[in-house]
């Protein structure tokens, strides 16, 4: 696919330019071989935030049963 438009990030300043007509160069462009790469972009966030979440049910099961004795 494409892009007629060109996005440039700045000192926090987002710019979106129209490409030139004749400008076929893609500079940062990457082949991927057929991997879709987003699907397992945030695996490892969400993995992490799971397990943060298993170990403080935990932790509060263990408080629990504790203050009950």
């Amino acid at each position: 696919m494409e892009k007629n438009y060109e996005v440039i990030l700045d000192e926090g300043t987002l710019t979106v330019t129209e490409k030139p007509a004749g400008s076929d160069s893609d500079e940062d462009s990457e082949s991927t071989d057929g991997e879709d790469t987003a699907i397992s972009t945030n695996v490892g966030i969400f993995a992490s935030l799971a397990t943060s979440a298993l170990a403080g049910l935990g932790i509060l099961a263990a408080l629990k049963k504790r203050r009950k004795d």
